[in-house]
């Protein structure tokens, strides 16, 4: 004869799964996450509207994603959104970092062009203008080319900013700049300028401190993203030249 014994399960100790509030399970913007797509240029609008701490610290990674690899990035500030004090401060380490930077009296709306072919409208949904709300991206050439066309209008009429350190003035150091920039050993330079390799060393050294590079090629394109090389060679990057 066989007993049926009853078998008593206890309850699971398990717990369920935690939904947790979307602000803990925040991803980047569309805005953003459209920029990543750039290889060549970006070229940004930024709406007159404040931009929150997140907001900033968002936009700041991305564009350092960009630079760090070799994009290049301009953009148009809203003179109205300067007047905040912790956006001129962030629109100055724009330029410190080598972005080219204009502002106007009055922007539009924030958008953004990549590669000259793709754009991104932010929708602006409060206070942070676009760049945290959903977006309008489109490959459409001829609405890629009106927003062109309106970011070029913009830009002939913006101001400057440059950051807050410039590239000196002395013949000297803009000589070794150019010749560093085209990868030319400090030997030769050292022949060119008829100074010692040493001065030329110290001159290098004090280049890499301002522009806060790690190295000599870094330092040279920093320079060159910042706008402090001249356009054509001076007389004695043309001597280096014949003596090679």
């Amino acid at each position: 004869m066989t007993t049926a014994v009853a078998v008593t399960v206890p309850p699971s100790t398990a717990r369920p799964p935690v939904n947790r509030p979307a602000q803990h399970r925040r991803s980047r913007s569309p805005f953003h996450a459209a920029l990543d797509c750039a290889r060549h240029d970006v070229a940004i609008v930024y709406g007159g509207n404040d931009l929150t701490h997140a907001a900033i610290q968002q936009d700041k990674l991305t564009l350092r994603s960009l630079l760090h690899r070799w994009v290049h990035v301009c953009a148009i500030w809203d003179d109205r959104a300067l007047a905040a004090p912790h956006l001129a401060s962030y629109a100055s380490w724009q330029a410190t970092s080598g972005i080219r930077i204009r502002a106007v009296a009055r922007t539009p709306v924030t958008f953004a062009l990549l590669d000259h072919q793709t754009s991104v409208v932010g929708q602006d949904e409060g206070l942070d203008g676009g760049l945290d709300g959903s977006v309008t991206t489109s490959d459409c050439s001829e609405t890629t080319g009106m927003l062109r066309y309106v970011f070029h209008g913009l830009w002939e009429e913006g101001t400057p900013l440059t950051a807050g350190g410039h590239a000196p003035d002395d013949e000297q150091f803009q000589d070794v700049l150019r010749l560093l920039a085209s990868g030319y050993t400090d030997e030769q330079i050292a022949a060119s300028l008829d100074v010692s390799k040493r001065t030329v060393s110290r001159t290098v050294s004090r280049l890499m401190q301002e522009l806060n590079a790690q190295s000599r090629f870094e330092a040279g394109a920093l320079a060159a993203r910042r706008g402090w090389l001249h356009k054509t060679a001076g007389p004695a990057e043309r001597d280096v030249r014949r003596r090679l």
